[in-house]
Protein backbone atom coordinates (compact mmCIF):
# COMPACT_ATOMS: atom_id res chain seq x y z
CA UNK A 1 0.00 0.00 0.00
CA UNK A 2 1.69 3.34 -0.91
CA UNK A 3 2.04 5.83 1.60
CA UNK A 4 -0.97 7.95 -0.11
CA UNK A 5 -3.33 4.71 0.39
CA UNK A 6 -2.13 4.60 3.83
CA UNK A 7 -3.08 8.44 4.57
CA UNK A 8 -6.41 8.18 3.18
CA UNK A 9 -7.53 5.26 5.09
CA UNK A 10 -5.97 5.01 8.42
CA UNK A 11 -4.32 8.57 9.05
CA UNK A 12 -5.35 9.18 12.82
CA UNK A 13 -1.55 10.32 14.11
CA UNK A 14 0.76 13.06 12.98
CA UNK A 15 3.98 13.31 14.42
CA UNK A 16 6.47 15.70 13.22
CA UNK A 17 10.07 16.50 14.73
CA UNK A 18 12.32 18.90 12.55
CA UNK A 19 16.33 18.08 14.38
CA UNK A 20 19.09 20.30 13.33
CA UNK A 21 20.88 17.44 10.83
CA UNK A 22 23.92 19.99 10.56
CA UNK A 23 26.32 21.19 12.95
CA UNK A 24 26.28 24.97 13.24
CA UNK A 25 30.33 26.42 13.58
CA UNK A 26 30.79 29.63 15.40
CA UNK A 27 32.08 31.85 13.42
CA UNK A 28 31.03 30.72 9.81
CA UNK A 29 28.03 31.46 7.80
CA UNK A 30 25.08 30.43 9.10
CA UNK A 31 23.41 29.71 5.58
CA UNK A 32 23.40 25.98 5.24
CA UNK A 33 21.02 23.48 3.24
CA UNK A 34 18.70 22.99 6.74
CA UNK A 35 17.09 26.59 6.29
CA UNK A 36 15.79 25.53 2.96
CA UNK A 37 15.15 22.01 2.69
CA UNK A 38 13.69 21.29 6.19
CA UNK A 39 10.96 24.21 5.99
CA UNK A 40 9.80 22.75 2.60
CA UNK A 41 9.38 19.26 4.39
CA UNK A 42 7.36 20.39 6.94
CA UNK A 43 5.54 22.59 4.67
CA UNK A 44 4.73 19.37 1.66
CA UNK A 45 4.46 17.09 4.74
CA UNK A 46 1.82 19.30 6.71
CA UNK A 47 -0.09 19.56 3.04
CA UNK A 48 0.09 15.88 2.77
CA UNK A 49 -1.46 14.68 5.96
CA UNK A 50 -3.94 17.83 6.06
CA UNK A 51 -5.49 16.18 2.40
CA UNK A 52 -7.76 17.77 0.84
CA UNK A 53 -10.13 19.51 2.02
CA UNK A 54 -8.71 18.58 5.35
CA UNK A 55 -10.34 15.43 4.51
CA UNK A 56 -6.80 13.39 6.78
CA UNK A 57 -6.71 15.86 9.40
CA UNK A 58 -10.71 15.09 10.40
CA UNK A 59 -9.39 11.75 11.30
CA UNK A 60 -6.57 13.01 13.37
CA UNK A 61 -6.85 11.77 16.68
CA UNK A 62 -3.13 12.63 17.41
CA UNK A 63 -0.96 15.62 16.49
CA UNK A 64 2.85 16.54 17.54
CA UNK A 65 5.21 18.80 16.19
CA UNK A 66 8.63 20.19 17.32
CA UNK A 67 9.90 22.44 15.07
CA UNK A 68 13.48 22.34 16.87
CA UNK A 69 15.82 23.82 14.48
CA UNK A 70 13.24 25.18 12.62
CA UNK A 71 11.74 27.13 15.21
CA UNK A 72 11.97 30.52 13.98
CA UNK A 73 11.11 29.44 10.53
CA UNK A 74 8.05 31.52 8.77
CA UNK A 75 6.62 29.14 6.36
CA UNK A 76 7.36 26.11 8.89
CA UNK A 77 5.07 28.28 11.48
CA UNK A 78 2.46 29.36 8.36
CA UNK A 79 2.23 25.35 7.95
CA UNK A 80 1.65 24.23 11.17
CA UNK A 81 -0.99 26.91 11.57
CA UNK A 82 -2.73 26.10 8.83
CA UNK A 83 -2.86 22.84 10.03
CA UNK A 84 -4.04 23.97 13.58
CA UNK A 85 -6.70 25.72 11.68
CA UNK A 86 -8.48 22.35 10.01
CA UNK A 87 -11.17 21.26 11.95
CA UNK A 88 -10.36 18.06 14.15
CA UNK A 89 -13.13 16.77 16.13
CA UNK A 90 -11.84 13.51 17.02
CA UNK A 91 -8.27 14.94 17.51
CA UNK A 92 -7.80 13.77 21.18
CA UNK A 93 -4.09 14.75 21.65
CA UNK A 94 -2.24 17.99 20.67
CA UNK A 95 1.63 18.36 21.12
CA UNK A 96 3.44 21.55 20.35
CA UNK A 97 7.12 22.20 21.09
CA UNK A 98 9.26 24.76 19.64
CA UNK A 99 6.36 26.63 17.43
CA UNK A 100 6.50 30.69 17.43
CA UNK A 101 3.41 31.94 15.62
CA UNK A 102 2.66 35.49 15.02
CA UNK A 103 2.07 37.36 11.91
CA UNK A 104 1.64 33.55 10.11
CA UNK A 105 -1.68 33.06 12.05
CA UNK A 106 -3.43 36.18 9.93
CA UNK A 107 -6.53 35.71 8.48
CA UNK A 108 -6.71 31.61 10.11
CA UNK A 109 -9.20 30.62 12.56
CA UNK A 110 -7.33 28.50 15.12
CA UNK A 111 -8.32 25.18 16.31
CA UNK A 112 -11.97 25.94 15.15
CA UNK A 113 -13.39 22.20 16.67
CA UNK A 114 -11.22 20.52 18.97
CA UNK A 115 -14.74 19.21 21.00
CA UNK A 116 -12.67 15.66 21.65
CA UNK A 117 -9.36 16.97 23.14
CA UNK A 118 -8.56 16.06 26.61
CA UNK A 119 -4.57 16.15 26.35
CA UNK A 120 -2.44 19.35 25.50
CA UNK A 121 1.27 19.73 25.65
CA UNK A 122 2.66 22.88 24.72
CA UNK A 123 5.95 23.75 25.54
CA UNK A 124 8.24 26.72 24.59
CA UNK A 125 6.09 28.16 22.43
CA UNK A 126 4.48 31.33 21.47
CA UNK A 127 0.74 31.11 20.34
CA UNK A 128 -1.63 34.35 19.39
CA UNK A 129 -4.69 32.05 19.94
CA UNK A 130 -4.75 28.89 22.80
CA UNK A 131 -6.74 26.15 22.89
CA UNK A 132 -10.07 25.65 25.09
CA UNK A 133 -9.12 23.71 27.64
CA UNK A 134 -13.38 22.77 28.51
CA UNK A 135 -12.96 19.36 28.22
CA UNK A 136 -8.77 19.46 28.80
CA UNK A 137 -7.84 16.73 31.61
CA UNK A 138 -4.38 16.23 31.17
CA UNK A 139 -2.06 19.48 30.64
CA UNK A 140 1.76 19.96 30.14
CA UNK A 141 2.63 23.89 29.80
CA UNK A 142 5.78 25.97 29.85
CA UNK A 143 8.63 26.47 28.81
CA UNK A 144 11.57 24.11 29.31
CA UNK A 145 14.58 25.16 27.22
CA UNK A 146 13.22 28.27 24.72
CA UNK A 147 13.07 31.98 25.54
CA UNK A 148 9.37 32.44 27.12
CA UNK A 149 9.23 36.13 25.33
CA UNK A 150 7.81 37.62 28.20
CA UNK A 151 4.25 35.45 27.13
CA UNK A 152 2.59 33.78 29.82
CA UNK A 153 -0.26 31.35 29.29
CA UNK A 154 -3.77 32.02 31.07
CA UNK A 155 -5.44 29.79 31.56
CA UNK A 156 -8.37 31.12 33.42
CA UNK A 157 -11.23 30.57 31.50
CA UNK A 158 -11.43 26.78 30.79
CA UNK A 159 -9.87 24.18 32.92
CA UNK A 160 -12.15 23.21 35.36
CA UNK A 161 -11.97 19.57 34.05
CA UNK A 162 -8.09 19.22 34.60
CA UNK A 163 -7.05 16.34 36.74
CA UNK A 164 -3.21 16.44 35.89
CA UNK A 165 -1.31 19.85 35.26
CA UNK A 166 2.25 20.15 34.76
CA UNK A 167 3.73 24.14 34.43
CA UNK A 168 7.15 24.66 33.78
CA UNK A 169 8.02 28.39 34.46
CA UNK A 170 10.60 30.54 34.40
CA UNK A 171 11.36 33.99 35.71
CA UNK A 172 10.62 35.54 32.40
CA UNK A 173 7.06 34.29 32.24
CA UNK A 174 4.30 32.44 34.13
CA UNK A 175 1.27 30.59 33.61
CA UNK A 176 -2.20 31.98 35.52
CA UNK A 177 -4.32 29.95 36.91
CA UNK A 178 -7.93 29.92 37.58
CA UNK A 179 -9.34 30.97 41.42
CA UNK A 180 -10.08 26.85 41.66
CA UNK A 181 -9.12 23.66 39.58
CA UNK A 182 -12.09 21.45 41.31
CA UNK A 183 -10.81 18.54 39.54
CA UNK A 184 -7.41 18.27 39.84
CA UNK A 185 -5.60 15.44 41.62
CA UNK A 186 -2.22 15.68 40.60
CA UNK A 187 0.11 18.58 40.16
CA UNK A 188 4.17 18.49 38.49
CA UNK A 189 6.31 21.67 39.42
CA UNK A 190 9.08 21.75 36.83
CA UNK A 191 11.43 24.93 35.47
CA UNK A 192 12.88 27.38 37.84
CA UNK A 193 10.10 29.46 39.52
CA UNK A 194 6.54 28.96 40.28
CA UNK A 195 3.50 30.60 39.40
CA UNK A 196 2.16 33.52 41.94
CA UNK A 197 -1.04 32.76 41.32
CA UNK A 198 -0.57 29.35 42.13
CA UNK A 199 -0.69 30.65 45.83
CA UNK A 200 -4.38 31.95 45.33
CA UNK A 201 -5.55 28.69 43.26
CA UNK A 202 -7.77 25.97 45.69
CA UNK A 203 -7.39 22.51 44.62
CA UNK A 204 -9.45 20.98 47.43
CA UNK A 205 -9.28 17.31 45.27
CA UNK A 206 -4.85 17.59 44.80
CA UNK A 207 -3.42 14.13 46.44
CA UNK A 208 -0.44 14.09 44.24
CA UNK A 209 2.28 16.43 43.71
CA UNK A 210 5.25 16.04 41.91
CA UNK A 211 8.69 18.63 42.15
CA UNK A 212 11.53 18.24 39.57
CA UNK A 213 14.69 20.05 41.10
CA UNK A 214 16.32 21.98 38.63
CA UNK A 215 18.57 25.73 39.26
CA UNK A 216 15.93 26.38 42.19
CA UNK A 217 14.54 25.12 45.18
CA UNK A 218 10.88 24.64 44.45
CA UNK A 219 10.05 22.85 47.96
CA UNK A 220 11.31 26.13 49.32
CA UNK A 221 8.87 28.46 46.67
CA UNK A 222 6.12 25.64 47.46
CA UNK A 223 5.56 24.78 50.78
CA UNK A 224 4.04 28.22 51.26
CA UNK A 225 0.91 27.74 49.49
CA UNK A 226 -2.12 26.69 51.35
CA UNK A 227 -3.63 26.36 48.04
CA UNK A 228 -2.35 22.87 48.36
CA UNK A 229 -4.18 21.38 50.65
CA UNK A 230 -1.97 19.96 53.24
CA UNK A 231 -3.99 17.70 54.82
CA UNK A 232 -5.06 15.46 51.50
CA UNK A 233 -1.85 15.51 50.03
CA UNK A 234 -0.73 11.87 49.86
CA UNK A 235 1.61 11.51 47.20
CA UNK A 236 4.83 13.19 46.70
CA UNK A 237 7.56 12.82 43.92
CA UNK A 238 10.63 14.41 44.24
CA UNK A 239 13.46 14.26 41.21
CA UNK A 240 16.26 16.10 41.57
CA UNK A 241 18.98 16.76 38.45
CA UNK A 242 22.37 17.33 40.78
CA UNK A 243 24.65 17.40 38.12
CA UNK A 244 23.03 20.91 37.27
CA UNK A 245 23.16 22.21 41.25
CA UNK A 246 25.77 24.54 42.99
CA UNK A 247 26.79 24.28 46.62
CA UNK A 248 23.82 26.98 47.67
CA UNK A 249 21.21 24.96 46.58
CA UNK A 250 22.33 21.90 48.62
CA UNK A 251 21.75 24.19 51.63
CA UNK A 252 18.51 25.37 51.19
CA UNK A 253 16.88 22.44 50.36
CA UNK A 254 18.55 20.71 53.53
CA UNK A 255 16.48 23.75 54.90
CA UNK A 256 13.54 23.49 52.92
CA UNK A 257 13.50 19.35 53.15
CA UNK A 258 12.26 19.31 57.11
CA UNK A 259 9.27 21.53 56.23
CA UNK A 260 8.09 19.16 53.44
CA UNK A 261 7.90 16.76 55.94
CA UNK A 262 6.18 18.90 58.69
CA UNK A 263 3.72 20.68 56.55
CA UNK A 264 2.43 17.53 54.76
CA UNK A 265 1.77 15.33 57.40
CA UNK A 266 -0.22 13.05 55.21
CA UNK A 267 2.02 11.98 52.93
CA UNK A 268 2.25 8.20 53.00
CA UNK A 269 4.23 8.15 49.61
CA UNK A 270 7.39 9.67 49.07
CA UNK A 271 9.11 8.86 45.91
CA UNK A 272 12.79 10.27 44.93
CA UNK A 273 15.79 9.43 42.81
CA UNK A 274 19.36 9.02 44.28
CA UNK A 275 20.40 12.80 44.86
CA UNK A 276 17.44 13.99 46.79
CA UNK A 277 17.58 10.90 48.60
CA UNK A 278 21.22 11.85 50.02
CA UNK A 279 19.38 14.83 51.73
CA UNK A 280 16.30 13.45 52.67
CA UNK A 281 18.16 10.84 54.89
CA UNK A 282 20.71 13.52 56.10
CA UNK A 283 17.90 15.41 57.24
CA UNK A 284 15.87 12.96 59.27
CA UNK A 285 19.52 11.84 60.35
CA UNK A 286 19.88 14.93 61.85
CA UNK A 287 16.34 14.84 63.89
CA UNK A 288 16.52 14.27 67.33
CA UNK A 289 15.03 10.61 68.41
CA UNK A 290 11.74 11.94 70.25
CA UNK A 291 10.90 14.12 67.04
CA UNK A 292 11.57 11.80 64.76
CA UNK A 293 8.84 9.55 65.18
CA UNK A 294 6.06 12.25 64.07
CA UNK A 295 7.65 13.25 60.91
CA UNK A 296 8.37 9.49 59.59
CA UNK A 297 6.16 6.89 60.77
CA UNK A 298 4.26 5.43 58.50
CA UNK A 299 5.79 6.76 55.38
CA UNK A 300 6.82 4.73 52.68
CA UNK A 301 9.73 6.15 51.05
CA UNK A 302 10.37 4.51 47.06
CA UNK A 303 13.85 4.78 45.95
CA UNK A 304 13.37 5.62 41.76
CA UNK A 305 16.50 4.25 40.69
CA UNK A 306 17.07 0.96 42.42
CA UNK A 307 12.70 0.43 41.94
CA UNK A 308 12.64 -0.27 45.45
CA UNK A 309 10.81 0.88 48.86
CA UNK A 310 11.50 1.23 52.71
CA UNK A 311 8.29 1.34 55.14
CA UNK A 312 9.53 3.63 58.55
CA UNK A 313 7.31 2.98 61.52
CA UNK A 314 9.13 5.29 63.63
CA UNK A 315 11.24 3.55 65.71
CA UNK A 316 14.78 3.86 62.94
CA UNK A 317 17.56 4.60 64.71
CA UNK A 318 20.75 6.86 63.52
CA UNK A 319 22.47 2.98 62.87
CA UNK A 320 19.54 1.97 60.97
CA UNK A 321 19.15 4.94 58.73
CA UNK A 322 23.31 4.54 57.96
CA UNK A 323 22.65 0.88 57.59
CA UNK A 324 19.67 1.90 54.73
CA UNK A 325 21.98 4.73 53.21
CA UNK A 326 25.01 1.76 52.54
CA UNK A 327 22.34 -0.29 51.36
CA UNK A 328 21.18 2.24 48.71
CA UNK A 329 24.62 3.32 47.73
CA UNK A 330 23.93 7.01 49.58
CA UNK A 331 26.09 9.52 51.28
CA UNK A 332 26.70 8.20 54.49
CA UNK A 333 24.36 10.63 56.82
CA UNK A 334 26.90 10.30 60.01
CA UNK A 335 29.50 12.76 57.67
CA UNK A 336 30.05 16.01 59.14
CA UNK A 337 28.02 18.54 57.27
CA UNK A 338 31.18 19.90 54.91
CA UNK A 339 32.67 16.59 54.46
CA UNK A 340 28.45 15.42 53.46
CA UNK A 341 28.37 17.94 50.71
CA UNK A 342 31.36 17.93 49.42
CA UNK A 343 30.53 13.94 49.42
CA UNK A 344 26.94 14.94 47.28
Amino acid sequence: MSLWQYANYHTQETAIYSPRPCKRVTGLSSNCLCDVEMPDFIERIIKFFIGPDGTRSARWRHFEVDLGGCIDDTRSNRAIAVALSQPTPMLETLVLKNVRMGMECAGLRLFPDIKSMNSITILDSRLTVFPNFVKVQKATLGWEFGDASNQGLDIRPSAARLRYLRMSVNQMATIILPPILPALTHLHLSGDDVSLSLYECDMPRLAALTVDIGNNDLIDLFTDCESLHAEKLRTVTVRWYQSRAGYWLKARLLESLPRLLSQFPNIDTIRMNRWILDLLLKVIWELPQESRRAVTSGKRVINMDLDCFYGFDGTEDNHSLELLAAEWDLVPPNLPYQEFMDAL
